[in-house]
């Protein structure tokens, strides 16, 4: 490959230094709406440390942005618009970043921090980030409604609970995680075969070892 067609990758020291000033510049660019202003704010505040997403709420509440404000009875479906609507500019603003190769931004709702530039140039095509896609979609925040929210939160106390189910139930034949489906599967029948009573196996732990598959299936 010719050295004309490379693309050309910016030293380290250069891009720590640039996303260094960049840190200290109290300006903001002008195509940011109010709110994704006001969290480049926040989060060069944490330069060297991150937010969870409540205190990200928190914060922005004081600083009187209307797009997030609350009041103290808050319903379901007005806290998942809250979350969206905070989500979506923290994707916006993780764009905007990338765009101009200042820096990225790690999104969890337990940890959202500002980082250097960590991906320069790259041969290979960008691949889709379908949760960014989601939250960057208003389609999502127009057409939830508190009966798809209650669905969502459901969904999300069933998940937990099949995964604490999970555990003794694993636990019953020997196994615990990660594990594959085809694993469990051939470790049941080994033990089923083992102790069915039928074989002279021991009849409670059959039963032990049935319950545990039935609920891994379930899970």
């Amino acid at each position: 490959m010719s050295q004309s067609s490379m693309k050309a990758k910016p030293s380290h020291d250069r891009v720590s230094a640039d996303f260094r000033a960049w840190l200290q510049d109290d300006s903001v660019a002008e195509q940011l709406s109010p709110l994704e202003s006001g969290l480049v704010q926040l989060l060069r505040q944490r330069s060297c440390g991150s937010w969870t997403e409540h205190q990200l709420l928190r914060a922005i509440e004081k600083s009187g942005l209307d797009e997030l404000a609350s009041d103290s009875a808050v319903d379901t479906l007005t806290l998942y618009r809250r979350h969206f609507l905070l989500f979506r500019a923290l994707y916006r603003v993780r764009r905007w970043l990338r765009a101009h190769g200042i820096g990225d931004l790690e999104i969890h709702c337990l940890d959202i921090r500002i980082l250097a530039h960590r991906e320069f140039s790259s041969s290979l095509p960008a691949q889709r980030d379908e949760t960014e896609a989601y939250y960057l979609d208003l389609t999502h925040l127009h057409e939830t409604t508190q009966e798809t929210v209650d669905t969502m939160i459901d969904g999300c106390w069933n998940r937990m609970k099949s995964c604490e189910r999970r555990k003794p139930a694993l636990a019953a034949l020997g196994l615990k995680d990660p594990v594959s489906a085809m694993a469990i599967r051939n470790r049941y029948h080994a033990l089923a075969l083992q102790h069915h009573p039928d074989r002279g196996g021991d009849y409670v732990r059959f039963q032990q070892i049935s319950a545990a598959m039935a609920t891994l299936r379930r899970s």
